[in-house]
């Protein structure tokens, strides 16, 4: 177990060194889990066969998702960060009140500011940073068939169907598009 800082929290050092260890249990334990057996993944799946796809835990969302990231839903209940509307346009922001030395733009995936990965990955980082985090809303320009929430892809978009489109709209939001906008929200958000 690391050791606390002086004010009796851990550090972000400290929380990484811990994350670190962790990672590393679980690496040794599925080498473990796969040596002498003929089983491929956890799903059970052999060589010989294809891996059989496993429903996320509930409450969890997958990791890391094979093939194309599929939406996950905004659960508003667990969501502790709030929306703010300014000239600029719209953010999320969570973090200890006050503010804190340690700020993180957090740039949301192509479903938009208030998906449900964006917001859960806003709050993990908020709290184990200890860091204030904005994602600002910057697939508005236009969201593709009105987004959700204004931003991204609407929820019923069937990314597999309609690669062309989410092609075509994808290249409307380059970066040369996108950075000054994330400038002027985040000094939005600075101030």
């Amino acid at each position: 177990m690391a050791e606390n800082g002086k004010d009796g929290k851990q550090t972000v050092e400290e929380k990484l060194k811990v994350a670190k260890e962790r990672r590393e249990k679980l690496l040794k334990k599925k080498e473990e889990r796969g040596k002498g057996s003929r089983a491929s993944t956890v799903s059970g799946a052999t060589p010989d066969e294809p891996p059989k796809e496993l429903p996320p835990p509930p409450g969890r969302p997958v990791a890391v998702p094979l093939g194309l990231t599929p939406r996950f839903p905004l659960d508003e209940a667990a969501s502790k960060g709030v929306e703010e509307q300014r000239a600029e346009g719209a953010f999320y922001s969570i973090g200890p009140e006050g503010g804190n030395e340690v700020g993180v733009v957090l740039f949301p995936d192509l479903w938009g500011w208030s998906g449900g990965r964006t917001r859960a990955v806003a709050d993990f980082l908020a709290m184990m940073l200890n860091a204030v985090v904005v994602v600002p809303r910057l697939l508005d320009s236009p969201p593709m068939d009105g987004g959700t929430n204004g931003d991204g892809l609407p929820p019923d978009f069937d990314v597999e169907a309609r690669q062309e489109d989410l092609r075509n709209w994808l290249l409307k939001h380059s970066w040369d598009v996108l950075e000054p906008k994330a400038k002027r929200r985040w000094l939005a958000t600075a101030s």
